[in-house]
């Protein structure tokens, strides 16, 4: 099992309790181009499991 896995579980919850105008992004960034492995309200941005980084990755 990946430790990513686990924290799989706790982005639903998190985007339930933060509500839904808070996004909640979990990244595996050994692959940068597809390195969105689950979100919730993803409406927000409109980003979806398999999407990129953004640009906003390292910004100060």
């Amino acid at each position: 099992m990946n430790i990513l896995d686990i924290y799989k579980g706790l982005v639903p919850f998190l985007g339930e309790a933060l509500g839904k105008d808070c996004e909640v992004v979990l990244h595996d960034f050994r692959e940068p181009g597809h390195s969105v492995i689950a979100i919730a309200n993803g409406n927000i941005s409109g980003r979806h499991v398999g999407a990129p980084a953004t640009d906003f990755i390292g910004a100060e």
